[in-house]
């Protein structure tokens, strides 16, 4: 009895020591973070700067602060945030800043490592960069007027934008935008690729051009109002639609008595209508058969020939 006593309160130590172990953590607070990089009064082309420091043993968290243009004359606060690995990347703004790093966990921390940096604001573009925002990556642009936006280095002053119709090949450059935003009206319902370079006066450089990037323009296709999906109808046989698109000049529907439209339909092209809502009445006799589904759907045309895509097929029974 005794011994399974002593056995007892043996475990029970050990259990004690362990979670004491595991809730004692180290002390920090004598030790220093070795930095990598930037190094102490780097002056940096890139205003996208990578913060790396070692990882030190019993830290948690790292608290990094970089402030304009030093912390006795603090005129910006650039960031203030607690990282878990051991690099911070952060876009500068050109001139000097200070920076400084700490090491922490639950009970202790280091002091603070401190370094200054200067982002040269002549810097050479060719180092740099422009990241083409929108449109994205195969989006579909439903407005001539397409909006291209894009993020570029501080020192560019001026940005040069490409502009394919890749079903003609033809290239149109537009040069000297001074913002990263640059509207243009497209004429063509097209599939389109673009790309923007920056350049800066102070240094007479430039960036590389940013990769092509694919979106499409495309007419909104109608939205089909009646007879709704699945409903009957009678005579007089009318079809309505709405939602056209603003570049639409007239519309086809299509009627037929299978859903893939294979047998020969009843349609009628190029219905003009200058109103965002249309209709179509089927008004010829011995067309439709009382009691069988049909299906019908709607696309549009603009001035040039241009079509929008299939509006939703809808089944309807003629009655």
């Amino acid at each position: 009895m005794k011994a399974l006593r002593y056995n007892l309160l043996t475990l029970l130590a050990l259990v004690f020591i362990a979670s004491c172990k595991e809730v004692i953590e180290p002390n920090i607070s004598q030790k220093t973070i070795n930095v990598i990089t930037p190094k102490n009064y780097d002056t940096l082309l890139n205003p996208t700067v990578t913060f790396w420091w070692d990882e030190l043993e019993g830290a948690t968290k790292y608290k990094l602060q970089i402030v304009r243009p030093s912390f006795n004359n603090i005129q910006t606060l650039v960031a203030d945030t607690n990282v878990s690995g051991t690099q911070f990347v952060k876009a500068l703004g050109a001139g000097p800043h200070q920076w400084r790093i700490m090491a922490y966990n639950n009970s202790s921390s280091t002091a603070y490592f401190t370094r200054n940096l200067f982002i040269d604001s002549t810097l050479d573009l060719s180092n740099s960069t422009v990241v083409p925002l929108s449109p994205a990556q195969h989006a579909m642009v439903y407005a001539k007027n397409v909006t291209f936006t894009w993020q570029g280095p501080l020192a560019a002053t001026s940005y040069q934008l490409q502009v394919m119709d890749t079903a003609t090949g033809a290239i149109d450059v537009n040069i000297g935008i001074a913002t990263s935003t640059y509207t243009k009206t497209l004429t063509n319902f097209s599939k389109y690729k673009w790309r923007v370079m920056g350049e800066s006066t102070a240094s007479g450089t430039q960036t590389p051009f940013s990769a092509w990037k694919t979106f499409t323009l495309v007419m909104k296709e109608p939205t089909l109002q009646s007879p709704v999906h699945k409903d009957s109808l009678s005579a007089p046989y009318v079809f309505n639609w709405s939602n056209r698109s603003a570049y639409a000049t007239a519309d086809s529907i299509f009627i037929s008595s299978d859903s893939l439209f294979q047998t020969t339909p009843v349609k009628q092209d190029k219905i003009v209508s200058s109103a965002t809502a249309a209709s179509y009445t089927v008004s010829a006799t011995g067309v439709f058969t009382a009691g069988h589904y049909y299906f019908w759907r709607i696309r549009s045309y603009d001035a040039a020939g241009g079509k929008s895509a299939w509006s939703n097929t809808w089944k309807v029974k003629i009655k």
